[in-house]
């Protein structure tokens, strides 16, 4: 055992150290986690930097940490992102901004992407991601991160934008009323006045309009880089039919 653990030390993989001692992966394996901490996964097939979306000032970490807190799952190393397939182009916007060539796959109308890196489900894990998921936002760094980028990232999760030719209308659901309190605040923030929150079939809601509604639209889909292409078109195109 000493000169598995000491060959692995020195750097060389599990099958590497399998091969030399004509024993199974597995076998390697389970007698290395026994007697030290392994190193995390190595994706060989597709590189992964993670280098800004988890940097705190970055647009990219800022607005995914808010659209996988409200779309993705986190489990063990693996972050997991399931849309319908009409949107698989926001999920290549996640694989440029992970500067990976991991592709979403497309089944039965829906499409998916699953990222296995375990520094990027710990750097989620320890900024609130799992809390979040269970109505709890207290961990979210809000002040580490930019909360504009933050708050598109929740939208686009998580958000409702509908209009007609004189009236937009911007709304926001969840399961958690503490969700809905923490999403009037950041809003507050930007003078945004909070507005009755409902429930309804087991989630709660809240709307703004007029110019409430205008002003969350331009502070979250004017001047960005980042967003999902259909409510950032919703916006738009009320624009549109206001002229």
């Amino acid at each position: 055992m000493i000169e598995i653990v000491r060959l692995y030390k020195s750097g060389q993989s599990i099958s590497q150290i399998a091969k030399k001692f004509g024993v199974s992966k597995t076998t390697i394996h389970k007698k290395l986690r026994q007697h030290i901490t392994l190193r995390p996964p190595v994706c060989r097939k597709h590189q992964i930097n993670i280098t800004s979306i988890t940097d705190y000032q970055t647009e990219a970490c800022a607005y995914w940490l808010g659209y996988l807190a409200c779309k993705g799952s986190l489990r063990d190393t693996r972050i997991t992102v399931r849309l319908s397939q009409n949107d698989i182009r926001h999920l290549h916007k996640l694989t440029e901004s992970l500067a990976t060539s991991i592709m979403p796959t497309k089944k039965d109308g829906r499409c998916r992407l699953s990222i296995n890196h375990t520094t990027l489900a710990r750097f989620y894990r320890d900024n609130g991601l799992p809390q979040f998921k269970i109505g709890d936002p207290t961990q979210i760094p809000t002040q580490k991160i930019v909360v504009r980028h933050l708050l598109r990232g929740l939208w686009d999760g998580s958000g409702i934008i509908t209009h007609n030719s004189r009236y937009l209308r911007m709304g926001f659901t969840s399961p958690h009323l503490e969700i809905l309190n923490f999403v009037g605040g950041l809003l507050q923030e930007i003078h945004v006045p909070t507005n009755k929150i409902d429930k309804r079939g087991g989630r709660f809601y809240c709307w703004w309009s007029g110019a409430s509604a205008m002003t969350i639209a331009k502070h979250l889909y004017f001047t960005q880089t980042i967003s999902l292409d259909r409510k950032t078109n919703r916006v738009l195109d009320y624009l549109l039919v206001k002229k």
